[in-house]
Parts: C-alpha cells; sequence; structure tokens
C-alpha cells in the first residue's frame, strides 16, 4: 500500500518559506516576535511621517520668510536700479549684508532677464558660489541645500507699477545651517524616541504574551507529557479571568485527560477480568482433565502392587496407564496450543 507516493517533507517545506528560523520557531516565540517587529514599525512609521510633514511645513515657512526678506531687498534695490545706479546697486547690496538681525545671508545676486549676473555681494568669509540652475531659467522659485545649509530664493524686482526695470531677478542665499543641523538632530532624537519607546512597549507587550500564553504552553507540556504516560488534568486557575477561549480549550482537554484516563482502567480492568478467566478455565482444566488421569494412574499403580504377580491384571493396569499418560500429553499439548502467544503478540483462541 502507498506505492507511487512520495511524503511530504516538512522541514524541506520550512526551508522554502520566507524567514525559515522564524517558522521553527514554538507559536510562544513567534508570537512576541511578531509583535515586537509590529510596535517597531508602526513607530517608526509614524515617526518618519511626522518628522517629513515637520520639515515640509517649515520649509513653508522658510519659502514665505524668503519672499519676505526679497520684498525688502526689492525696495532697497528699486531706486538705483530705476536710476540705472550701478554703483548704488552694489551699496544697496552690501547694506543688506549688513544689516541682518535674526536672518543672515550669505549672497545676494542681481539678475537680467536672460540669467546673467549684473551685481552681487558676498558675506565675508563666504566663497562665490555657484547659482542654481533653476534660477537662471525660471523667474520664482526656491532651493534648500542640505548639504551647504543654505537656501536660495528668487523672484522678479519688477511688478505691475515698476514695469519699466524690466525682468531683473533678484537672487538671495540665506544661511539655515541651523535649521538643517536641527532638523537632523531632531530626526536623530525622535528617531531614539520612537526605538526606546518601541523597544519598553514591545518588552510590555512581550511580557503580557508571556502572561497569556502560559495556559496553551502549560496545555501544551501536558500534551508532550501525555505521549509518555498518562495525560493528567489542568487546573483552571492558571487560566487569565474572562479568557472564555481559553478556559473552553482547558476544559475540552481536561475532558479528553479524564476519557483515557477512564479508558485505561477501563483497559486495565478487562485485563484483569481475562487474566483472571484464563486462570478459571486452567484451573477447571487441571481439575477435571489432568486430575482424572492422574487418579487412575495413581490406582493402576496401587493394583499393580497388591495383583502384579497376575499377568491380565498387569496387562489391563498398563494398558489403563498409557491411556491416561495420552490423556495427559493431550490435555498439555492443548493447553499449551491455547495459551501460548502467536508472532503478532495474540492469543490462539
Amino acid at each position: 500500500s502507498g506505492a507511487g507516493r512520495v511524503p511530504f517533507d516538512t522541514s524541506a517545506h520550512l526551508s522554502t518559506m520566507p524567514f525559515p528560523i522564524i517558522h521553527r520557531l514554538p507559536v510562544s516565540a513567534r508570537l512576541p516576535l511578531a509583535m515586537v517587529g509590529i510596535v517597531l514599525l508602526t513607530a517608526l512609521g509614524s515617526t518618519q511621517i511626522t518628522t517629513r510633514s515637520l520639515s515640509a511645513q517649515v520649509e513653508v515657512q522658510l519659502q514665505r520668510i524668503g519672499q519676505i526678506y526679497l520684498d525688502g531687498l526689492a525696495a532697497s534695490l528699486m531706486p538705483p536700479v530705476l536710476n540705472q545706479d550701478a554703483q548704488g546697486i552694489d551699496r544697496a547690496l552690501d547694506e543688506a549684508l549688513r544689516m541682518h538681525q535674526g536672518l543672515e545671508e550669505r549672497r545676494l545676486f542681481l539678475l537680467d532677464g536672460s540669467g546673467r549676473v549684473l551685481a552681487r555681494a558676498e558675506r565675508d568669509g563666504v566663497g562665490p558660489g555657484n547659482l542654481p540652475v533653476a534660477a537662471q531659467q525660471q523667474a520664482r522659485g526656491y532651493f534648500l541645500d542640505a548639504e551647504d545649509g543654505s537656501y536660495w530664493v528668487w523672484r522678479p524686482l519688477a511688478d505691475e507699477r515698476t514695469a519699466a526695470v524690466g525682468s531683473m531677478v533678484i537672487v538671495a542665499n540665506l544661511d539655515v545651517s541651523d535649521y538643517v543641523g536641527e532638523r537632523q538632530a531632531l530626526r536623530w532624537r525622535v528617531v531614539a524616541f520612537d526605538l526606546g519607546f518601541g523597544i519598553v512597549c514591545a518588552l510590555v507587550g512581550v511580557l503580557l504574551m508571556r502572561r497569556l500564553l502560559r495556559p496553551i504552553t502549560m496545555l501544551t507540556q501536558h500534551l508532550q507529557q501525555g505521549e509518555e504516560a498518562t495525560p493528567q488534568p489542568m487546573a483552571e486557575h492558571h487560566v487569565p479571568p474572562g479568557d472564555r477561549e481559553t478556559v473552553q480549550l482547558i476544559r475540552a482537554y481536561n475532558r479528553m485527560a479524564e476519557a483515557t484516563r477512564d479508558r485505561e482502567a477501563m483497559l486495565t480492568l478487562m485485563a484483569k477480568q481475562e487474566r483472571e478467566a484464563v486462570l478459571g478455565r486452567l484451573s477447571a482444566t487441571l481439575a477435571h482433565e489432568v486430575r482424572n488421569p492422574l487418579t487412575g494412574v495413581i490406582t493402576a499403580i496401587e493394583t499393580l502392587r497388591k495383583f502384579g504377580d497376575r499377568e491380565d491384571v498387569r496387562a489391563e493396569a498398563l494398558d489403563f496407564m498409557e491411556r491416561g499418560m495420552r490423556a495427559l500429553t493431550d490435555v498439555t499439548d492443548a493447553t499449551l496450543a491455547t495459551h501460548r502467544p502467536d508472532a503478532e503478540g495474540s492469543r490462539f483462541g
């Protein structure tokens, strides 16, 4: 039977599944590990979303601040531009670099309509940086250079009232290194906090999960012990109050354990009764089939002792003794055949 069948190899199946080591762990270990992973992923994911949202809001605020700064710069540049005073434009840019309270500029530019630099100014100690390509191609925009720690913002100098200045563009390169550094530090602080908080929550979850899985673990141990001995019932006080499903599971196991114990007790009783019945039949056989031939043999021996000189008596006594011994041989063979176990361990009936 079963020719041509290929048995299912569980170890080979597990080796092809993702994370085979985790699948080999017991459920009592896999559930806490899964809970730890979910908590950590949730914490890190929510942190990244919050950090990105906060960064986007701060960049919007930077854009507004940059536009406000450009408004002030445009107001100072407008008179010399209208008067076509190149020296006045340079002085306005230099004055803008010196007059700063909360926001520090690195570079200021005035471009014509084609993106060519008409005037520029750099703060002392700041190298001559290159203009972003977008500032030379687009009339309005902004760009945050996280590596340089600076923020580029530009817009047209003119409005509908001062169209006479043409399509000039003013560009400001603002120092936001403090913001960039603070953003990086904030990100790491939030990540560290989330990791710590996630680990604490995971540990609490593991302890809670171990407590909830304690009855299941004990049930597993009882089932494993039942392979070698009679299953023992479990006490229901190990189950957390209110956990009806686990209580039902424990009660079902206890009913199974009680049924197994009753069945084994019944089998023991039946084996005892069968042994007693066999002994009874054996006793009856000895009493009837063995004792009677032995009694006849003993009687024949006594007859020989008294009348052994007579030939007819000797012949009759010997013949009677032979029949008795043959009867004992037949009884012995029949008894051995009845109570000798066969090759499979059962008895011939």
